[in-house]
């Protein structure tokens, strides 16, 4: 089946919530991945809100937003998450979200974008890339984007021989379509 043209993804947990929803997201998820001293420490983090809207044929029209709440950092273990939610590290009860939003999208290829994002988190902002696919078979989209960052640029943490300071973050939503003919700001998922 040819890949649509125009395709809108809103995934939002706000105040539109009667709307019509376009694509329900079966899944969502938020992964990390650290190194340290002893392997690579995994987590995820839940509570993601945020709108996405992609027309291939108008990329300058095309934005993500979104963000994911510190306070549901999971590293499976209780005391280091907890450890994570202090000021040295996300300060989660100052700065409780870390945010995306998009500056523009490009097109690589077929399926394939990147997005110039502003970053923030625990209150600094930097750009970054966050390389992305779409893809869209029958009623069925997914979206699977990743990035690196330097956790020290973010003032997460201390320099440390037990721990690396790049950070991998993967984020992958996979869901179905249930109404081809809503617009995007008609659009609302929970």
């Amino acid at each position: 089946m040819k890949y649509h043209l125009f395709c809108a993804i809103v995934l939002f947990m706000g105040s539109a919530a009667q709307a019509q929803p376009v694509w329900k997201p079966d899944m969502f998820c938020v992964r990390f991945s650290v190194h340290s001293l002893t392997g690579d420490i995994p987590g995820t983090i839940r509570g993601l809100e945020g709108k996405l809207m992609i027309d291939s044929a108008q990329l300058d029209k095309s934005w993500l937003k979104a963000r994911v709440d510190v306070g549901t950092i999971n590293t499976g273990n209780r005391v280091r998450d907890s450890h994570l939610g202090r000021p040295d590290y996300f300060d989660a009860m100052s700065c409780p979200y870390i945010t995306i939003a998009s500056v523009s999208i490009r097109k690589n290829r077929a399926d394939s974008y990147t997005a110039t994002c502003d970053l923030t988190l625990k209150g600094t902002t930097r750009r970054i890339d966050l390389p992305f696919t779409f893809t869209r078979t029958g009623s069925r989209c997914e979206f699977a984007g990743a990035f690196t960052l330097n956790r020290l640029d973010y003032n997460v943490g201390k320099p440390s021989m037990l721990l690396a300071n790049r950070v991998t973050i993967w984020l992958t939503i996979d869901g179905q379509v249930t109404d081809d003919r809503a617009r995007p700001s008609d659009v609302a998922v929970r």
